[in-house]
């Protein structure tokens, strides 16, 4: 998706000149940094200064998007995320990749299974997850009051992928880098026989969560995540009560398979194969 951000903050800063992009020295902009290199700025492998700087111009006045790997801005810099930015509301994106188990063959200062759970933990962050291109574009054209954690994924479910079963008595939840999953796994379980179907969040605000669960106060629930148990969607929707079959997440460990990315799926179960044999496997005890 990082084109379709370098596109659409372009036409946002063509109307603004007060949007600022940082990046810590990660990340391709051409479109951004070649029609706006004044808005544009490196700050080098300084996450931290990345994050004092994006403060001190958010309280000039700026609208200031960052960019880069979640765990490098959430590890090194999260004391700067919380005392510069979020007691103090400053209006900041974070664009975060790598999270999850994303970039998995790099090392394990590079494995990010509790990027959620940090960004909970910080006081008044919205945490946003899209998963098509219309969602990415309204949520970066509309910049709100709060801070902003968006993850961005790298595969983009199609706009004509809406018909999730979502009346179904079992539905699989999920948000972001898994929903293009489990829409194959929803597939594969409707063509063995099983009425599940699929309610999919593009954020994990609590007070909307809770509204489109209250929608479905006759189905059970099956959570799916790349996120560690701590933090993300399950304990959101365990907060509000929801009948929750089982939850299917990444482990708060470190990454220990790195031959390739459907290994490493494999051996956290996140592989569209073992998440629909889970799936089965909880109905069946149901």
């Amino acid at each position: 998706m990082r084109k379709w951000v370098d596109r659409y903050l372009s036409e946002i800063a063509d109307a603004n000149n007060k949007v600022k992009l940082i990046i810590a020295d990660v990340g391709d902009f051409p479109e951004f940094s070649k029609r706006h290199p004044e808005q544009f700025i490196n700050a080098g492998v300084s996450e931290s200064n990345a994050v004092g700087l994006a403060a001190g111009l958010a309280s000039a006045g700026y609208c200031v998007y960052i960019y880069g790997v979640s765990s490098f801005f959430l590890y090194r810099a999260y004391e700067q995320l919380k005392y510069s930015v979020s007691y103090w509301h400053k209006n900041i994106t974070f664009i975060g990749v790598g999270f999850g188990w994303k970039y998995f063959n790099i090392g394990i200062g590079h494995f990010c299974p509790d990027d959620v759970l940090l960004i909970q933990s910080l006081p008044y962050f919205e945490i946003h997850t899209p998963y098509n291109l219309t969602q990415l574009k309204e949520l970066l054209h509309h910049s709100g009051l709060n801070p902003r954690y968006i993850r961005l994924t790298a595969n983009i479910v199609r706009e004509d992928s809406n018909n999730y079963l979502s009346n179904s008595p079992v539905l699989i939840t999920c948000y972001g880098e898994m929903v293009e999953a489990c829409l194959s796994v929803v597939s594969s379980l409707t063509k063995q026989g099983y009425d599940v179907g699929l309610l999919p969040f593009s954020s994990l605000d609590k007070k909307k969560i809770e509204t489109e669960i209250k929608k479905h106060k006759q189905s059970k629930f099956i959570v799916v995540e790349d996120q560690c148990n701590l933090g993300g969607l399950y304990p959101i929707l365990r907060d509000i009560n929801t009948i929750i079959i089982t939850h299917i997440c990444l482990p708060l460990l470190p990454n220990q398979v790195s031959t390739s990315r459907i290994e490493l799926l494999k051996a956290y179960n996140l592989d569209e194969d073992s998440i629909t044999n889970r799936i089965i496997e909880a109905i069946e005890h149901e």
